[in-house]
């Protein structure tokens, strides 16, 4: 179930509110890190139940692949409700950021048109522009980090791990829901640069860059 709320408050605010709730069936086996190395190791003629119907245990080096995914063993089920909520408000800066829009579609104008000469002048004010906006912008970027909860390393370890695992399971849905988690933690500084590169690749699904930037802030933080 999703619902997506957009409001335009005035000329340059937008509201935007975001609901989505999920009910996740799970049915795991606690043997699947290792099943399938099991099953390549297995020798064939392991007996896998005595006639009487109970569950043979061959020995300690080849475990019972089946015994150890039945009810009882390491099969567990289970039934979540989830509810996610997200309160965008997009402000327009033009105040602040005059005339710089215009200058990248000059540019852009130029480039196009291959005069390179206009580049060459154009392009330095323009950059300069865009980086004085660093320092006018520096406020609120660090009152928003401040407002953020501080936690542990052991509660980041848990959700970059959750995250990964989510990863291999090919939800997305359970993605997204730990990034968001981690968009309400304090980022410490060592891990800055891997949080900016992170949303990007889970914005574009970058399944397998996404475990190992995972894997890396958890080595960072161990």
């Amino acid at each position: 179930m999703r619902s997506n709320i957009d409001a335009t408050i005035t000329n340059t605010t937008r509201l935007g509110v975001d609901i989505s709730g999920r009910v996740e069936n799970t049915l795991n086996v606690g043997a699947s890190q290792g099943i399938f190395q099991q099953l390549v190791r297995n020798t064939p003629v392991l007996l896998c139940r005595y006639p009487d119907g109970t569950f043979a245990v061959p020995d300690a080096t080849h475990p019972n692949i089946v015994a150890s995914n039945q009810p009882g063993g390491s099969y567990s089920k289970g039934n979540t409700f989830v509810v996610d909520a997200r309160v965008e408000l997009d402000q327009k800066l033009d105040f602040i950021t005059s005339g710089l829009s215009e200058a990248a579609k000059e540019l852009e104008m130029y480039g196009n048109a291959q005069n390179l000469a206009a580049l060459e002048e154009k392009t330095g004010p323009m950059l300069a522009m865009y980086r004085s906006l660093k320092s006018l912008l520096r406020p609120y970027v660090e009152d928003n980090e401040s407002s953020k909860k501080e936690v542990s390393s052991d509660d980041w370890i848990t959700v970059l791990e959750q995250m990964h695992q989510r990863v291999e399971q090919f939800d997305m849905d359970g993605v997204d829901h730990a990034m968001e988690t981690m968009d309400t933690f304090q980022t410490p500084d060592k891990l800055k640069d891997l949080m900016e590169q992170l949303r990007v690749c889970v914005a574009d699904v970058e399944m397998e860059e996404i475990m190992k930037l995972t894997d890396t802030m958890v080595n960072l933080l161990q």
